[in-house]
């Protein structure tokens, strides 16, 4: 009899030992305040020089590009009235959002939180509905080139 509940009791030990052993996937929380981070923002009707970008995928609803030399910026930025960026002290966050009906970017903002570069996009809608893409770029201080960007953008439905 004592065999019989030792032989029930070891398969038991063992899955509970087994058990104990898997451990949860640590969650990394970051509690810094961010740090505003200076840029030049461009491409925009308001900054008296319109840009887009070129030979992306048309596809993709959303593109981000981080460029860092003057090779890409010619193969993916087009400027009407042309725009130099000094590549030996700055880079280029880019980027294209697709929109199902009018809309133009309203605001962006750039700071640095827990080892990311936070880039915020807000879009604003206007009252007519045919598809538009909206682009947005920022020249930034190549010190934060190191940093992964965290794209997020906000639709302002008003």
């Amino acid at each position: 009899m004592k065999t019989k509940k030792l032989l029930l009791l070891i398969p038991f030990l063992l899955i509970m030992s087994l058990m104990g052993c898997i451990k949860e996937p640590k969650v990394s929380e970051c509690y810094e305040p961010a740090i505003e981070v200076s840029f030049q923002g461009f491409g925009t009707s308001a900054s008296g020089n319109d840009c887009t970008l070129q030979n992306i995928d048309y596809t993709q609803t959303e593109v981000v590009l981080v460029i860092d030399n003057i090779a890409d910026f010619r193969k993916y930025v087009s400027c009407i009235n042309g725009l130099e960026v000094d590549f030996s002290k700055h880079f280029v966050l880019a980027g294209r959002i697709k929109r199902p009906a009018c809309a133009y970017m309203e605001t962006q903002t750039l700071s640095l939180k827990c080892d990311q570069l936070h880039y915020s996009i807000e879009i604003g809608n206007m009252d007519c509905q045919k598809p538009t893409d909206v682009f947005y770029f920022a020249i930034v201080s190549k010190e934060y080139l190191k940093y992964p960007v965290k794209l997020s953008v906000t639709i302002n439905e008003r």
